[in-house]
């Protein structure tokens, strides 16, 4: 029995010797696979490094754009109110204007009616006497020889015109 037990021992120990080997040769597998699962990890954690860091610059590049935006749209802004203004003004010059034509309108319609009524002769020009009542009726600064700008004897509608629409009246 003694050599049985003795081959139990050492079968035993062969055993053990076997799965010291086997546990040795899992730990072994089981560093590897965790080096590699860390070095994977790694790589992993670089690449979401850089893709922070390209975030954060197009982010920098964003706000910065974002400002330059503001910028033009605030200054935009300031345009646009400028020429509101100064459209606003040439509306109130250009209804000035209407008016005033509107009074021109009437004035020349007025001074049409008053030749009319001045040409006594109906020959469409004044003459010298014609035009001398007109310049009292009137008061007309214009003597008969300024308001006769082509010296022909006659003052035309359109001269005497001229001489009432020159401001040429005494007041």
């Amino acid at each position: 029995m003694y050599g049985s037990s003795h081959e139990v021992t050492s079968s035993s120990h062969s055993k053990n010797y076997d799965y010291e080997a086997e546990i040795g040769r899992g730990c072994r597998l089981v560093q590897d696979s965790c080096k590699r699962k860390v070095s994977e990890l790694e790589a992993v954690m670089e690449k979401l490094r850089k893709e922070r860091d390209e975030l954060q610059r197009q982010g920098e590049a964003l706000r910065n754009r974002n400002t330059t935006l503001e910028t033009e749209l605030t200054e935009s802004r300031k345009r646009n109110q400028a020429q509101m203004e100064q459209n606003t003004i040439i509306a109130q010059r250009a209804e000035m204007l209407r008016a005033h034509m509107a009074k021109l309108s009437g004035f020349r319609s007025s001074l049409s009616e008053a030749f009319s009524t001045l040409d006594v002769d109906h020959s469409g020009t004044l003459d010298r006497s014609e035009y001398n009542r007109a310049r009292a009726g009137m008061g007309l600064r214009a003597d008969f020889s300024a308001a006769d700008l082509n010296h022909d004897g006659v003052v035309s509608r359109d001269e005497f015109s001229r001489a009432a629409g020159n401001g040429q009246f005494r007041h």
